[in-house]
């Protein structure tokens, strides 16, 4: 096996590959708009070659505002055959190494199988995953605004945005929020760093996806008390649920209502046409406030990370 990165003029033929074909147009246009919106880099595309073809693709990918790869996509292999967790441990393990000083990969596992990455073969990859050190941190619900008429947002809170708050009472607030969530994500890194610090490094971590100010908003009730927080932010082709989250001692009281209908606003005002969102597979409130609000569950996502 040789492993190497892109050449010139070989981006159709890393598409046919990794989309198997029949997804090679939907690849390729994938890329270039990675490559244009600073996602990716036509150097950071690798390719296992077996004699002169090429049998496996991977690339590196991150958001435009970070300088280094966070994570692995476009992971395509001949997983039919036999020797496929031998010849993706040679694969990936080669492409890791020609990157060295990266912190953390991640990896997201994506059913059903749609665009971009055309995931076929899941339980493979998991297995493929799991013997290269990959650790499965979270599983969700993935959600989609389903169209129709703006949500009508309840004059029952006062919201205010990061503008006018500032960072400080921000991180403040996220702390706040966070604290019982069922994200167990956010659980464990509040157990491993300590509410505060987990706080401070998620409003950092959410600041690299593309958002204003103004639309990062807390809610408060008539009296001035914190009742939650919204985070909407953008993506590359997307509008993203960021982080939703409602103070302990309000919750039960319908205000997740409230704050998902002012995030849909927000969203939907930057003219995406794709609203997405995710929550844990546990957290049935948020589902359901998603499914009540006009959203509509359109697959399942598995979350890994390797330290490296």
């Amino acid at each position: 096996m040789i492993i190497r990165p892109l050449l010139a003029g070989e981006l159709p033929d890393f598409a046919r590959v990794c989309g198997r074909g029949s997804h090679a147009v939907d690849v390729e246009r994938y890329l270039r708009d990675m490559f244009q919106a600073g996602n990716m880099r036509p150097e950071w595309c690798f390719v296992a070659l077996e004699g002169e073809r090429i049998s496996g693709t991977l690339a590196y990918w991150k958001l435009p505002a970070l300088e280094r790869p966070s994570d692995l996509v476009l992971l395509e292999l001949p997983w039919e055959r036999d020797d496929y967790l031998s010849f993706g441990e040679q694969f990936i393990e080669g492409v890791l190494s020609a990157f060295p000083g990266v912190g953390a990969l991640g990896y997201v596992l994506d059913q059903p199988v749609a665009y971009p990455q055309w995931q076929e073969f899941p339980e493979r990859r998991a297995e493929l995953l799991r013997r290269l050190g990959f650790r499965c941190l979270r599983q969700t619900r993935r959600f989609e605004w389903r169209g129709g008429p703006a949500p009508v947002v309840s004059p029952r809170l006062i919201f205010r945005s990061l503008s006018e708050v500032g960072e400080e009472a921000f991180i403040a607030a996220i702390e706040e929020v966070s604290e019982g969530t069922f994200d167990q994500l956010i659980l464990a890194e509040r157990a491993e760093l300590g509410p505060a610090e987990q706080a401070r490094r998620l409003f950092v971590d959410l600041q690299a996806m593309h958002y204003e100010p103004g639309w990062w908003q807390l809610a408060y009730t008539p009296e001035q008390e914190l009742a939650g927080l919204i985070i909407p932010a953008c993506g590359t082709n997307f509008a993203a649920v960021g982080y939703i989250g409602v103070a302990p001692r309000w919750r039960g009281r319908g205000y997740v209502n409230d704050l998902l209908a002012r995030c849909t606003v927000c969203l939907l005002d930057t003219g995406k046409e794709r609203i997405l969102a995710d929550t844990d597979v546990g957290n049935v409130p948020m589902a359901n406030a998603f499914l009540r609000a006009g959203y509509g569950q359109f697959g399942t996502r598995r979350d890994y990370k390797k330290v490296m």
